[in-house]
């Protein structure tokens, strides 16, 4: 058996366009605003991240490329990262879809049962951001690791390593701001993995920038 240490880094994307709107799987564009919030998030150790994973959405792939050319560093794509598919609300006005879709209202109040009409169902989700950390870490041999995503992916994952229970509670109870970043060391003895969240994580965005 060979023990290592995977340092995974989850860095939330920043401000894109599209404010106030569900914007699940619409591939909204990164803002400026968003890019400097990103930047001044990994700004300490940046240049320390040779492996990079990203959602293949605007808002995450515009930063991990510039950085992954910056750094020279591996970039891997994968729709494995991307946010939830919220079907037919995807891309529409939160607050129209909360007044005027009773379906949208069941599905705040319990996402593991409501319908995600035309869409990708809670448990779906859930198991896609569980097949792809485990992929991650066990395909990865990289000491240092950046995955750029969106907050719903950060939450999930965060619900399966702390083993929340399968109601709504986690993703009120989780504050994710533009470009939150997520530190997690993960020891890995064969096939025992234990993963540890460092929280909070040494650097801070500021989401005013």
């Amino acid at each position: 058996m060979t023990f290592r240490t995977l340092n995974v880094t989850l860095l939330r994307h920043g401000l894109p366009e599209g404010e106030n709107c569900l914007r699940g799987s619409t591939d909204f564009p990164i803002t400026d605003v968003g890019l400097r919030q990103m930047e001044s998030a990994v700004q300490v150790d940046a240049s320390s991240f040779q492996h990079i994973i990203s959602s293949p959405l605007h808002r995450c792939l515009h930063f991990a490329d510039r950085l992954a050319q910056r750094n020279k560093a591996n970039l891997c794509v994968t729709k494995s990262w991307m946010e939830m598919n919220f079907g037919d609300w995807d891309g529409r006005p939160v607050d129209w879809l909360w007044q005027n879709d009773a379906g949208f209202r069941q599905f705040q109040e319990n996402p593991w049962q409501a319908q995600v009409p035309g869409g990708e169902q809670t448990r779906e989700f859930d198991q896609r951001v569980s097949e792809a950390w485990a992929e991650l870490v066990s395909e990865t041999e990289n000491d240092g690791v950046l995955v750029v995503t969106h907050a719903g992916v950060m939450k999930q994952l965060l619900r399966q390593i702390w083993r929340m229970p399968e109601d709504c509670t986690y993703l009120s109870a989780i504050a994710l701001p533009y470009a939150a970043r997520i530190d997690i060391s993960v020891y890995i003895d064969g096939d025992s993995v234990c993963p540890v969240v460092k929280w909070p994580s040494h650097c801070h965005p500021n989401k005013n920038i």
